[in-house]
């Protein structure tokens, strides 16, 4: 409850007039707590799971940052928000940095985009990305933001090709016993019978 009270004098400064306003703002700080909690949930699904997420505009300035995005190249999110997002991650070659400016203008005229690219992390190791770029709109149908989503898929990809050079080099042992030795020079294989 807010309260306000004005008064006034006559000539002879007696009190001639008071005047008291009470506006019940309840309301109004139950929507700032609301406003609060839903800010603190947002936050702790946004910074809690282990994709990189961030918003972006459609010209492609970085708006927020995921911790997983920023723990990733080990930054903070000033020396992030507000920046062109070919800066701040794609900085591998300018192909790269065309391929996601191309991308990111896709995106702002409403296209989903998807594809991998390779990126260098903090520890200035080669990875493998999955990213995609989905618009987002305001209820008129305007693509207002960009919603950039990535995840290091490295180990995946190192896993595929270690398991498909085991298992091709396998079926090689397999249809040629006798050149079996050659195949393990190349690339060592157990195989127990």
């Amino acid at each position: 409850m807010v309260t306000s009270t004005r008064y006034s004098t006559d000539r002879h400064n007696k009190l001639a007039r008071l005047t008291g306003v009470s506006v019940d703002s309840t309301s109004s700080v139950q929507a700032e707590v609301s406003l609060h909690e839903n800010e603190r949930q947002f936050r702790a699904i946004f910074n809690g799971i282990f994709e990189f997420i961030e918003l972006l505009t459609t010209e492609g300035i970085a708006l927020e940052v995921n911790q997983t995005g920023l723990d990733f190249r080990q930054l903070q999110p000033q020396n992030v928000v507000g920046l062109p997002y070919w800066e701040i991650w794609w900085t591998i070659c300018e192909e790269t940095q065309r391929q996601l400016k191309a991308a990111i203008a896709l995106a702002a005229r409403g296209e989903f985009v998807r594809y991998e690219v390779d990126v260098i992390s903090a520890q200035q190791t080669l990875r493998i990305i999955d990213f995609s770029l989905k618009p987002f709109t305001d209820e008129t149908g305007k693509v207002v933001l960009l919603i950039f989503e990535r995840l290091d898929i490295t180990g995946l990809k190192q896993q595929y090709t270690s398991h498909w050079f085991r298992n091709s080099n396998f079926k090689k042992v397999y249809r040629y016993p006798k050149q079996a030795h050659l195949v393990n020079k190349k690339a060592p294989i157990s195989i127990n019978t």
